[in-house]
């Protein structure tokens, strides 16, 4: 089975990705992935069938209207299982939206798959490293630009994390 997970995009997109281009640029130490920022909402998981989780995240989106967001704050984060500390943007505001819709995706088939060791910190990716000193310095120096980032959450996008490939978007209620 693929390895596949639930991403949300925001919208409005462009700025926050020339911001989050800006800081990779400033800061070359900190490695990333090619995607555009987002926010996962199920990590991937290689044990669910793509049928069936296409089905159950369109359930899951029934239950929730679309719904606005502001990133405000730059966070260094330590990863549990690793040596890797990740620099985060994370949400002020759509903070209790974004974990309600975590935690419904993560019922039904999807339950036996949550991690009850770690926090859901609902978050999009910067970059990471494993110098705890950089990813400090980087959060604090984002910190003082004063950031605001407000967009809205509109779709789920089924994601195959080993092809890089979006294999379809779900929208939520009233998008």
């Amino acid at each position: 089975m693929p390895l596949l997970a639930v991403l949300a995009y925001p919208d409005p997109l462009d700025a926050l990705e020339a911001a989050v281009q800006r800081w990779r640029i400033a800061f070359p130490t900190l490695q990333f992935a090619a995607l555009p920022p987002h926010f996962t909402l199920v990590f991937p998981n290689e044990s669910v069938a793509e049928a069936d989780l296409r089905l159950h995240v369109q359930t899951c989106a029934e239950d929730f209207a679309a719904f606005p967001f502001v990133l405000r704050c730059a966070l260094a984060v330590k990863e549990a299982a690793s040596d890797r500390f990740y620099l985060f943007l994370v949400l002020d505001e759509g903070f209790s939206q974004l974990v309600r819709l975590h935690d419904q995706l993560y019922s039904g088939i999807l339950a036996p798959h949550l991690r009850l060791d770690l926090p859901f910190i609902p978050h999009i990716t910067v970059g990471y490293t494993t110098d705890a000193v950089v990813c400090h310095q980087a959060a604090q120096a984002i910190n003082a630009e004063g950031i605001t980032f407000p967009g809205h959450i509109h779709r789920l996008t089924l994601f195959d994390v080993e092809n890089m490939a979006e294999l379809g978007q779900t929208n939520l209620r009233g998008s």
